[in-house]
């Protein structure tokens, strides 16, 4: 038997991961901009 996945499926699973990514990315991104958060100035409000 082959082990070679459809091509439908092929596509999904990279839809599926590049998806997952971003969203760590993004987790990530409010992670590190909540820690190294620079407060505003009150000029600027």
């Amino acid at each position: 038997m082959s082990c070679k996945l459809p091509t439908l499926e092929k596509g999904a699973l990279f839809i599926i991961l590049v998806a997952m990514l971003g969203y760590f990315i993004d987790i990530f991104d409010l992670l590190l901009f909540s820690v190294v958060r620079v407060p505003m100035p009150r000029a600027a409000r």
